[in-house]
């Protein structure tokens, strides 16, 4: 189905949440978490605020190679630094470092289950305990970037996953992007009652609605045929001026921390940044 523009006259914008004053990118001296530093850098630019660049330390040995490693990337971005060997764990440490003001930018493996890494579930420890929205850099993201212009907001019918909505449209506002609204079905109802999409696309059409005439945001909607993942991969294929925004049911498994399967797949194989959060009420 094409995409609908909303044709209402948009209400004035309120504030969902005030706008971020600092980029924050937690780095390991790994290549992995330097990925986060091309859209850390545009968005900082395009939005006008400073960059901070953190990393802790496990111990004195490798410090002096890690100063003069982080120093370097720090001043050819313009940004401060700091390098510390905290007492607590690496994530208290960097959640002592965020508040709603921050917008921490930062790499992740994305992945979900025992195999996951560390710098994975740092990223998943991050979004479970500040219940503020994260952008993640999945190992997908290759493509060379520009800023934002899109926040595609995945949306299942349901009230959990509209927790990312004020999140989505607050970003948008403070960087002049527009939000699109999507939701994947996997099929039609049947033969006895009208197609999948006819009965969903007024679900998607109303929060559109709702949240240009709550924010001021330009709003749209779209619906996708498949699975989540896989249709979110499919329609987010070669867009580097768009972010996805979700929530993650990021919890603590058996065996590990784990991400939610959707925002796994979707940090691994949509190619493109993700924000998310894990709403206070889970």
């Amino acid at each position: 189905m094409a995409n609908k523009a909303l044709l209402e006259e948009p209400q004035p914008p309120i504030p969902a949440f005030a706008p971020y004053d600092r980029v924050l990118t937690p780095l390991d001296g790994s290549t992995l978490a330097e990925t986060a530093l091309p859209l850390a850098r545009l968005i900082a630019t395009r939005a006008g605020i400073a960059i901070k660049l953190i990393r802790a330390l496990e111990g004195r040995a490798e410090a002096e190679a890690a100063v003069t490693h982080l120093r370097g990337i720090a001043e050819s971005l313009g940004a401060d630094y700091e390098l510390t060997t905290p007492d607590e764990s690496v994530a208290d440490w960097i959640l002592e470092q965020v508040d709603a003001r921050t917008l921490l930018v930062m790499a992740t493996h994305g992945r979900s289950g025992v195999g996951e890494l560390i710098a994975g579930s740092v990223a998943m420890s991050l979004v479970r305990e500040s219940y503020l929205p994260v952008l993640l850099v999945g190992p997908g993201v290759t493509a060379p970037l520009t800023a934002p212009n899109t926040v595609v907001v995945a949306l299942d019918g349901g009230p959990f996953a509209e927790e990312i909505l004020p999140f989505a449209a607050s970003f948008a506002r403070w960087l002049g992007a527009e939000v699109q609204l999507v939701q994947a079905l996997r099929g039609n109802q049947g033969d006895s009652g009208p197609p999948g999409d006819v009965l969903e696309t007024g679900y998607v059409m109303r929060k559109a609605r709702e949240l240009r005439n709550a924010t001021g945001v330009s709003a749209s909607y779209e619906i996708l045929h498949g699975g989540p993942v896989s249709a979110l991969t499919l329609y987010m294929a070669g867009r580097t001026d768009a972010i996805l925004a979700m929530t993650t049911h990021a919890r603590v498994g058996v065996a590990a921390n784990v991400f939610g399967s959707v925002t796994a797949g979707c940090l691994r194989n949509s190619g493109v940044p993700v924000l998310t959060c894990q709403p206070l009420d889970v």
